[in-house]
């Protein structure tokens, strides 16, 4: 997933390991005026009052009215026939009112890579996040709660309750995961938790940078990181975050793989080989540019 706010929205991540070979959906037999009924349906199923019920249940009406965020407004929408957003503001219908922005699309995938034997599936259905603003438009950033990559306001806290909501669209659809391509390294660390590297040796590595950078505040690393700060203390070069797919398991088979002794083992010899530093005096060098205010 994503930070949870951003300045803008971005391109659609490309997936690096997993390849899309079709799109999940309301097929083309459906007559024009049944196409038209469900373009008013997030992933051609659900009702806005579907979708109220569901935020509801996980908590995040509740969190929101907390805040002092009231008249809340929900706004669905398609940017395809297999791609559906949902947009919830305060107030009144405005980017500058603008609470969650969510995005997702259905498709099947298969592996451009497979690293485990035994997992060469032909077709994985995918729940894939396509775009995930959580922001805080009335909050302020602190020494406690300093800006992320990303951010233009903090976060509202909602992430495994918006991973609910995730969650109850994907299983109940009969998916087999739930992806994400994290842009930055803050957002792999967060959804760690939760979800699993497709590639075990770029989980190696995140696991290896968790561990070597654990001791720094988290918006540093993940700053120094994006200005490429980070340094690989085995071959002694800076080396650049790559996105790649985080899947968060809902089959069996996809968790019988992010679990397997093989995976495992990848991971770990991955995170062993390696060390990593942040070249702290290219940052602050960075920093006093205002190269930072640019992520």
């Amino acid at each position: 997933m994503k930070t949870e706010s951003r300045s803008r929205r971005r391109g659609k991540k490309a997936p690096v390991y997993l390849e899309e070979i079709g799109d999940l959906g309301i097929g083309e037999a459906l007559s024009p005026d049944q196409q038209r009924y469900h373009e008013d349906l997030f992933l051609g199923r659900y009702v806005k009052e579907d979708l109220i019920g569901m935020f509801r249940d996980a908590g995040i009406i509740d969190v929101l009215e907390a805040k002092g965020y009231n008249n809340l407004l929900f706004k669905l929408g398609r940017d395809d026939q297999f791609t559906s957003r949902i947009f919830v503001n305060f107030d009144r219908d405005s980017k500058d009112t603008r609470l969650i922005e969510l995005v997702v699309k259905e498709a099947s995938f298969r592996p451009r890579e497979v690293f485990v034997k035994g997992f060469e599936w032909e077709s994985l259905l995918i729940l894939k996040i396509e775009w995930l603003a959580l922001q805080d438009i009335k909050g302020e950033f602190s020494e406690k709660k300093p800006r992320l990559p990303g951010q233009i306001y903090p976060g509202l806290g909602l992430l495994r309750n918006i991973q609910d909501v995730l969650y109850r669209i994907a299983a109940s659809s009969h998916k087999d995961a739930i992806m994400d391509i994290p842009e930055y390294y803050h957002s792999a660390f967060i959804y760690s938790h939760l979800y699993s590297f497709y590639s075990p040796v770029d989980s190696g590595r995140l696991k290896a940078m968790i561990r070597d950078l654990g001791g720094y505040r988290l918006a540093d690393v993940s700053f120094a990181v994006s200005l490429g700060c980070l340094v690989n203390e085995i071959t002694g070069l800076n080396e650049s975050w790559v996105p790649s797919e985080q899947i968060y398991p809902i089959s069996s088979s996809v968790k019988a793989y992010v679990e397997s002794k093989a995976y495992k083992e990848i991971e770990k010899e991955t995170a062993d080989a390696v060390r990593y530093s942040i070249d702290w005096a290219r940052y602050r060098y960075r920093l006093e540019r205002g190269d930072a205010d640019e992520i």
